[in-house]
């Protein structure tokens, strides 16, 4: 059965980047939770996102809201972002994709690959990053983990109920960012 907003999200089990145990519930606030599902940390779409998120961290926080960010694997590609950009946000691994599994988060088939919403994100990132060389910021990082796991975004409110779900449908694909603060600002209002 697939979550939809209203349920509660189960306990998730998931790793530090020192490879401790950790659950999800651990890094609830006592407000509302943003939770950037990653592809993994190398993955150039999803860096670009993560670090779009970053800088809406203040209104995030002036909202009473946090950010979490979960990655298939890739720990040493995490600690390259936190070092390379000064994230001050906690960057999990669920390397068993138990939190990608409770949020249904589809998987890319093969013949997804050729479809224009697979590209519609990577691809202008990845011209004017390597082709132009205009770009300076994220690299594509080596694939580590499922390489077929699309990304998302969910939103939790302080009992960890799902309050909205963004399920990838191609790579790189979330929500935009202002979209993400309009639907934390109406959480926080429902509270």
């Amino acid at each position: 059965m697939s979550l939809r907003p209203g349920d509660r999200l189960p306990v998730i089990e998931l790793k530090t980047l020192d490879g401790e145990a950790t659950t999800l519930d651990r890094f609830l606030g006592d407000g509302t939770t943003v939770v950037q599902a990653v592809r993994y940390y190398g993955c150039l779409p999803c860096q670009h996102y993560l670090l779009e998120l970053a800088e809406a961290q203040e209104q995030l926080q002036e909202q009473g809201a946090s950010l979490v960010v979960v990655g298939v694997a890739a720990d040493f590609q995490a600690r390259h972002l936190q070092g390379e950009y000064g994230l001050d946000v906690p960057l999990l691994l669920d390397p068993d994709q138990n939190l990608y599994r409770a949020l249904d988060l589809p998987r890319l088939r093969l013949v997804d690959w050729l479809h224009p919403r697979t590209w519609r994100r990577y691809l202008p990132l990845f011209v004017r990053r390597y082709l132009t060389r205009a770009v300076k910021g994220p690299t594509q990082g080596r694939i580590v983990g499922d390489p077929f796991q699309l990304p998302g975004l969910v939103i939790l409110d302080a009992d960890g109920d799902v309050r909205y779900l963004h399920r990838g449908a191609g790579l790189g694909d979330y929500p935009p960012v202002q979209a993400v603060l309009r639907e934390v600002d109406a959480v926080a209002g429902a509270a």
